[in-house]
C-alpha cells in the first residue's frame, strides 16, 4: 500500500484537497481509497482491516500531494434493506432527462437514494 500524510493547503481544481494532519490515507493496489483515523475503533471480530475504512472509491494522490477520486471500485450500493442497486444505471437513465447535465447517486447501506443534479443550461429557444 501507498502511504501518505498530508496538510491542508491550496486548493486543485477536479481534487478533494489534502489530506488533515490527523487522519491517514492509503491509495491499496486495487486504487481503491482507504482511510485511517479517529473516525471508529475497529470491526467487530476482524483485526485484520481494523482500524481502516474502505470507502470503495478509487483514487489517486498526484506528485503534490492532493487525492483525486477517479470512480467507484464496487460498481452496486446495497441499502438498508438489503438491496442491490446500480447507481450507474440509475445515473444513465437520469441522463436522459434534458434538464440534468450530470448526476451521482449515493446510498450504501440507507433506506433510500441521495442525488447530486448539476442542471443543464437552460437558455431559453433550447
Amino acid at each position: 500500500m501507498h502511504k501518505i500524510k498530508n496538510f491542508l493547503s491550496l486548493d486543485f481544481i477536479g481534487s478533494v484537497g489534502r489530506i488533515l494532519p490527523h487522519v491517514e490515507v492509503e491509495i491499496a493496489a486495487n486504487s481503491e481509497v482507504v482511510v485511517k483515523g479517529n473516525a471508529m475503533l475497529g470491526y467487530v471480530n476482524d483485526q485484520a482491516v481494523t482500524p481502516y475504512i474502505h470507502t470503495g472509491d478509487a483514487g489517486y494522490f498526484d506528485e503534490d500531494g492532493y487525492l483525486y477520486i477517479t470512480g467507484r471500485i464496487k460498481q452496486m450500493i446495497i441499502s438498508s434493506f438489503g438491496r442491490n442497486i446500480s447507481p450507474e444505471w440509475v445515473e444513465s437513465n437520469s441522463l436522459t432527462e434534458l434538464e440534468i447535465q450530470q448526476i451521482a447517486i449515493f446510498g450504501e447501506a440507507q433506506p433510500y437514494l441521495s442525488a447530486v443534479i448539476y442542471a443543464a443550461d437552460s437558455t431559453p429557444g433550447q
